[in-house]
């Protein structure tokens, strides 16, 4: 029996809630955690980045949307618009 592990996409998983809500979604078994977080962003040194798909982009742009989408059952927003943006 092959057991597909569920895909779950964090917008704006590299800010303060974000980076705890990935945090402890790595703790859950079966889980492949996808990042799609702006440029200037890393991953924090609290979560195990080896662990994760880490997207570069921008959740304004469908392109970037589109890349860090594919394949996944479950998304969680979490991401913002920056106020230099507004």
């Amino acid at each position: 029996m092959i057991i597909k592990r569920m895909r779950v996409l964090i917008l704006g998983g590299g800010g303060f809630i974000g980076t705890a809500v990935v945090a402890r979604l790595q703790r859950e078994k079966g889980l492949a955690l996808h990042v799609l977080e702006r440029p200037e962003v890393a991953p924090d040194p609290a979560i195990d980045s080896t662990e994760l798909e880490w997207f570069s982009g921008n959740f304004s742009r469908p392109d970037d949307l589109r890349r860090s989408h594919e394949g996944v059952d479950v998304v969680i927003h979490l991401a913002s618009t920056p106020p230099e943006f507004l």
